[in-house]
């Protein structure tokens, strides 16, 4: 797996599964920065937030200056639920099982933070929990002034957006209607209950998402889960290659197309461009033009 963490200057700083590397943009030429193995563990996503960049691993949460990576990380560790954390103000917010975002409070003195309150339904709030965690797949991006969040779910063409405080402020239909389908299957005897199954008609929505203080950008999938060539299931590395865009009120811009398949985005507004990655036929990071979504050409 590989994440686009930021971008600094000339450079892309991403994260793969334990290490860090710096992608030079006028030559491409890669390297490495620092490895995370000891600390981070194994990464699960990877946020960047007031040239900070956090990285959520079997290790913790952990902090860590891209100008000054080889530096001791700052470590503040979350409990089980918390999935793809993100700093937000003076906050910690993540996703959970059984709830769109989840609000920590960090505690300095123990080096963790506490659950202080958790927001929003999954698609089916009263399910168990072997069903619940896929319902709730989703992505969320905060937008540069940390005032709004705007989350949209894996099964779903809904765009849930949220103000500071956690209040739902607008939920938005994307461009492409999705017609939810799966199977339920029964998980073995010792655990119980059921699980989420795949079939022929199930298709993935939003994977991945980034924001600015103007646009929301959106990859859309719209594909199944089977298949040679498709997406392998939820958690999986997902692709797509197709962009939705909105502002922040709710309003469609446009959909654009990648010239390739994607399984993750980031919007740089300064250059106005979009970095993407890409899984196949290797790991890389692709640089696009993304001044068309801006509504000008240099």
């Amino acid at each position: 797996m590989l994440f686009v963490a930021d971008v600094l200057d000339d450079r892309v700083i991403a994260v793969g599964e334990t290490k860090m590397f710096s992608i030079d943009l006028p030559s491409g030429s890669v390297g490495h920065v620092r490895d995370f193995s000891s600390t981070v563990g194994r990464v699960f996503s990877v946020t960047a937030s007031q040239s900070e960049i956090w990285i959520h691993g079997s290790g913790g949460f952990v902090q860590v200056n891209p100008v000054t990576p080889a530096l001791p990380p700052r470590v503040v560790m979350l409990d089980e639920e918390a999935r793809e954390p993100q700093w937000f103000g003076d906050r910690v917010i993540a996703t959970g099982n059984k709830e769109v975002l989840r609000f920590y409070e960090p505690n300095e003195d123990i080096g963790s933070a506490v659950l202080i309150e958790k927001v929003g339904d999954p698609l089916f709030p009263i399910v168990d929990s072997g069903l619940s965690v896929f319902f709730n797949l989703l992505s969320f991006t905060v937008d540069t002034d940390q005032r709004r969040i705007a989350a949209a779910f894996r099964l779903s063409n809904r765009i849930h957006v949220y103000d500071r405080n956690g209040a739902l402020t607008r939920s938005v239909a994307g461009p492409v209607e999705v017609k939810l389908d799966f199977d339920i299957v029964p998980r073995n005897s010792d655990i119980g209950g059921h699980t989420f199954g795949i079939n022929e008609e199930t298709r993935f929505t939003y994977l991945d998402l980034d924001s600015d203080r103007e646009l929301i950008v959106a990859l859309f999938a719209g594909l199944n889960g089977s298949g040679p060539g498709m997406p392998r299931g939820p958690g999986s590395a997902f692709s797509g290659d197709e962009l939705h865009v909105f502002r922040w009120d709710g309003t469609l811009v446009g959909t654009w197309r990648f010239p390739e398949m994607v399984i993750a985005v980031r919007l740089d507004e300064v250059r106005q461009r979009i970095y993407a990655v890409r899984e196949f036929p290797f790991w890389s990071v692709i640089e696009l033009d993304a001044t068309p979504l801006y509504g000008w050409t240099p």
